[in-house]
Formats: structure tokens, C-alpha cells, sequence
């Protein structure tokens, strides 16, 4: 079957036969200047922002209207703000990610020509932001010096890997395997759990892991990393065993969770590398009992990756495994 065929008989299967696509005449101008009226809350303020007459943008939102059949933009009484309708909303959604894919885009065809890529986007979360990811930036620009990093701290893992897939990252540090077949990565290092208990208000006597009797774990109050597929795949390890901690609290700062920990809210459970030397807090290494973290570095698999990135992922794998043996030493992998 020929492409042309193929491609009539989808439309046709997901249309009705004799029905056109419903957003074929919506064009990229329609929703640039969509995302414009949006951001300004005033046709003339989009105007501005993109260089047009306000008629011109008033046009562009009449255009995408009749492409889709509903209103986008709730009008008012022409006095106040403009704001999205929901089928506004859902177009708005969809926007962002058509940007990402069209500066991935533009990364791709610069690599294509020979061209030097200016920006590398990097997606990563504090824990990786505050141990490695330094070093690994300073070895890279030093090859090459115009390089600029545009470093986007990600609440967790899986908003780093939902960026990188939509186009608005090029690289993102998250835990692996990663979470999805699109995605291509390395993998860094071995990241082991432990407990951190208050020393003022412990949570269970155990302060050695000799002391400790995984059955304490069975509703120990948890304070862990929200929204983070590695703390649930740590949470529903322990299930597996028969150990079943509650969750009490979480948060999104690693300081915040470290700091709970040590008012007596429950006993934190994080990776190595989440965590810092604390006068208030015991710490108990669980690696016998939760399979450590795996930290890599992730990008689309249909991306072909630039000088640079390829550079970046390079040096990443280079530093981490020339530091891994000094955190062994000196405890930043492991707690005494």
C-alpha cells in the first residue's frame, strides 16, 4: 500500500469517510499569536509582544477560530482582560510542546549544516544539581567556550523526562531505566538508600543498621520526595518485602525533607546523593534492603545529538565514574 493510500485510509478511519481533518487549516501563526493574546491578556499587548498591528492579531485569532469550529478567546465586554476558552486552554497545552519540537528542530537542522549548537537545554533535579552536575559543566565548556547551559531544575524525574520528550529540553538527568520507549540514555551511577532519623526525637532506637530489624520498618512514619518515581519504586520495594512503612509527609526540597526528618515528623528515606552531613540526624545505609537508585542522563531517541550534547553525555559518564570510588571513600555514597 502506498503512503498516500495509507495516510487516506487513517483520515478516513478516524474522520468518516469524505470528512477533512478538523485542524488542517489551523497554521503555526494561529497559535503563536493565540499564545500571544494569552500571555498579554489584551489583543493589543500580543500586538506588541510580536511586532503586528492589533488588527493584524485580531485576524490571526478570527483564522484559527473558523479552523476549529470553537471560540478561543473569551472576549468579555472589550474592557478587561481576554482570557482562553477551554477549547483555548486545550490548544495553549499543545502549543508549548509544538515549540519545544520546533527549537529541537531548529538544533537539528543547525548540527545538520555544521553548525555550532549556542544552547544546550539540561532538565536535572537538586540531587544531581548539587553533587556532579558542576564538575560535568565545567569539563564541557572548557572544549567549548561559547557554549551557554540553560539548566532547568525539574520538581522530579518524570517532569525531566516529560520535557525532554516534548522538545523543550535536550538532555535531563532522571533515574533508569527511563520511564518511556522514546527516550535513549546512559547510565551514571549507583545512587543506595539509607534512613535519617532524628537523633532528639527517633522514630525507632536503631542507629546502626546491625540494630536495625527491618520489621521496625512496619509503619514507621516516612518522609520522602514527592511526585518521585524513585522514592515510590523504594516505597513499593520495601511493600514487596513484607515491610510496610506509611508515607507521613512529603516534599519537593531534599533541606525541607532532611529538615523534617530531624523535627521527629517521621524518618526520611532518600538516595545518597539527596542528602547532607546533619548534626540532628542519624543515618542508617538500607542498601541491603532497597536496590540503589540508577542516575543517567536521558534525550530523545529519535534525536540525532549534537557535537555538544554528545559532549555533554561524554563527560557526564568520564566524571562519574572517576568520582564514584572518591564518594565511596569518603561517604558521599555511603554513611558511616
Amino acid at each position: 500500500m502506498s503512503l498516500g493510500r495509507h495516510l487516506f485510509d487513517v483520515r478516513r478511519r478516524r474522520y468518516g469517510v469524505g470528512m477533512a481533518d478538523p485542524l488542517a487549516g489551523v497554521e503555526l501563526r494561529h497559535l503563536i499569536a493565540l499564545r500571544a493574546v494569552a500571555s498579554a491578556g489584551s489583543f493589543g499587548g500580543a500586538a506588541d509582544q510580536l511586532g503586528y498591528t492589533q488588527s493584524a492579531v485580531s485576524q490571526q485569532i478570527a483564522a484559527l477560530e473558523k479552523a476549529v469550529g470553537e471560540k478561543v478567546i473569551d472576549r468579555g465586554n472589550g474592557r478587561g482582560r481576554v482570557t482562553p476558552t477551554p477549547a483555548g486552554e486545550i490548544l495553549l497545552r499543545h502549543t508549548g510542546t509544538l515549540m519545544g519540537t520546533l527549537d529541537a528542530a531548529r538544533e537539528d537542522l543547525a548540527a545538520l549544516r555544521g553548525g555550532a549548537v549556542t544552547t544546550l537545554r539540561i532538565g536535572a533535579y537538586q540531587s544531581v544539581t548539587s553533587t556532579f552536575l558542576p564538575a560535568v559543566l565545567g569539563q564541557v565548556r572548557r572544549n567549548f567556550p561559547d557554549l551557554q547551559f540553560d539548566i532547568v531544575e525539574e520538581m522530579s524525574d518524570s517532569d525531566v523526562e516529560a520535557h525532554v520528550l516534548d522538545g523543550k529540553l535536550d538532555l535531563g538527568f532522571t533515574v533508569v531505566p527511563v520511564g518511556h520507549e522514546d527516550l535513549a540514555g546512559i547510565d551514571l551511577v549507583a545512587d543506595p538508600w539509607a534512613l535519617l532519623l532524628s537523633r532528639e526525637e527517633p522514630p525507632i532506637l536503631a542507629t546502626t543498621r546491625a540494630d536495625l530489624d527491618p520489621a521496625e520498618l512496619t509503619d514507621l512514619p516516612i518522609v520522602g520526595a514527592f511526585n518521585c518515581r524513585g522514592f515510590q519504586h523504594a516505597i513499593s520495594h520495601l511493600q514487596g518485602l513484607g515491610v510496610r512503612p506509611y508515607v507521613a509527609q512529603q516534599a519537593h526540597d531534599n533541606a525541607l525533607i532532611q529538615g523534617l526528618a530531624a523535627a521527629g515528623v517521621g524518618a526520611a528515606l532518600l538516595p545518597r546523593l539527596a542528602y547532607t552531613p546533619d548534626p540532628r540526624l542519624t543515618i542508617i545505609p538500607i542498601d541491603d534492603l532497597i536496590p540503589a537508585r540508577r542516575v543517567g542522563l536521558s534525550w530523545r531517541a529519535d534525536r540525532p545529538l549534537s557535537a555538544a550534547a554528545q559532549a555533554m553525555v561524554d563527560t557526564a559518564r568520564e566524571v562519574c565514574a572517576s568520582l564514584q570510588p572518591t564518594w565511596e571513600q569518603h561517604g558521599a555514597l555511603r554513611a558511616a
